[in-house]
């Protein structure tokens, strides 16, 4: 298994607990942003299984490819901007057309456990800037590209 694959692999992993952990505070806080979060996490999933699996089908080598089908990066990272898109229109869709009472009695729980979504997210981002750095595949997620406080000034 290579580097690229096991931080897929990785990342699937993360994606999945993100998505049961904020679903299950959405479905216990009743909080809208916490299932527009949850949605979010979702589409970050899915988006993380279709790099996986680009990266696996851009190994491939044929008769006419002999290089392999390395040009499904490309194709994977058009995907994963139409994932991007549609978790956006599943979170206003969920904002403006979903009515949901809040749970005050839970919102203890759905802070803490935001906290602990926040540290898992933070710290495997963290990684993957680490073992993306030296990568020059098109896949790499986004967080690689440093934005915001994470830019070093240009002066």
């Amino acid at each position: 298994m290579t580097r690229k694959e096991k931080i897929g692999f990785y990342s699937i992993g993360v994606n999945v607990l993100l998505v049961v952990l904020k679903g299950g505070l959405a479905y216990l806080s009743g909080s809208v942003a916490l299932v527009a979060d949850a949605i979010h996490s979702a589409t970050d999933l899915i988006s993380s299984i279709t790099v996986l699996a680009g990266i696996k089908i851009s190994k491939r080598k044929s008769k006419h490819f002999p290089y392999g089908l390395y040009k499904v990066e490309n194709f994977v990272s058009l995907l994963t901007s139409l994932f991007i898109f549609l978790a956006g229109y599943e979170i206003v869709k969920t904002v403006f057309f979903d009515p949901v009472t809040l749970k005050r009695e839970y919102l203890p729980y759905a802070m803490g456990g935001l906290v602990a979504a926040m540290a898992i997210t933070f710290a495997f981002s963290r990684y993957e800037l680490r073992q993306g750095t030296a990568s020059t595949s098109l896949s790499r997620p986004i967080s690689l590209s440093r934005p915001g406080i994470w830019k070093k000034p240009t002066w």
